[in-house]
């Protein structure tokens, strides 16, 4: 086993210091409630980061509480999803209530998928380390999914650029970042496991993910959170209302098709 890196060491206790600076922000500024799954998820990021720190990272009972508690943070990821969906969408239930059906039912079918390609190279004898390259193939799988998710509604605001709130910006974008460097980070982790590409893999996920808390430490703002302040992209007033008329349309056929099913 490849000891961890000092410099993975150092993003540790300053990814713990972000998540609290973070937390004390939103509820400080009055965005808590506002950003209820993102504060869920930073409170047992923090809880279970204070738990680990003073384990050795290649011993059993860290093993155990990241294997115990990381489905709880993935669900938590899950809940941030249909959060930024829901903020986007707020004012179209119709749009909101099919998305979020999406959701659900693509975490459910990408995690099966991932877990069915790979559970056919286990035994019942399997070493830990498979298994955790098992649970780690469903976890990449699930970010996968996530990041997929929201680049797709990227391109959703980009074919139809309405306005945004520049917090709720931000939370996208930031997120992003993160899914996509944690798939990376997991699958340098399961190329190379116990060796040090796994440590790379690992130190490269955590620096990305402090730099994400730093950049929502900077940028979420009281102010930000008007609806007035952000449109994704510059268009003009006459498209913009096509756009909104648009979304309309849209939310009163879904909502249609809901009231007679």
């Amino acid at each position: 086993m490849v000891k961890i890196l000092p410099i993975e060491q150092f993003f540790w206790y300053a990814n713990l210091i972000l998540k609290v600076v973070l937390l004390w922000k939103l509820f400080a500024i009055g965005l808590a409630p506002r950003y209820k799954a993102l504060c869920i998820a930073m409170i047992l990021a923090t809880a279970r980061t204070l738990v680990l720190l003073p384990l050795k990272v290649n011993s059993l009972p860290y093993a155990y509480v990241y294997l115990l508690s990381q489905p709880l943070l993935l669900l938590a990821y899950l809940f941030v999803a249909l959060e930024i969906y829901g903020q986007v969408f707020e004012a179209y239930q119709g749009i909101s209530f099919l998305g979020r059906g999406f959701v659900v039912a693509v975490f459910a079918v990408s995690i099966t998928a991932s877990l069915w390609i790979h559970v056919t190279e286990f035994g019942v004898q399997s070493s830990p380390q498979k298994i955790l390259s098992l649970y780690l193939a469903g976890e990449s799988a699930l970010y996968v999914m996530l990041l997929g998710f929201l680049a797709a509604l990227g391109l959703f605001l980009f074919w139809y650029p309405g306005p945004l709130r520049k917090n709720l910006l931000h939370y996208i974008f930031v997120f992003s970042v993160f899914f996509a460097a944690s798939s990376v980070g997991i699958y340098m982790g399961r190329k190379s496991p116990g060796g040090m590409g796994a440590r790379l893999g690992s130190t490269l996920r955590m620096g990305i993910d402090t730099a994400c808390l730093g950049c929502w430490v900077f940028l979420f703002r009281r102010e930000w959170e008007e609806k007035s302040t952000g449109v994704v992209f510059a268009v003009s007033s006459a498209h913009q209302v096509q756009v909104l008329q648009r979304l309309e349309s849209m939310n009163r056929a879904i909502l249609s098709v809901r009231k007679s099913a």
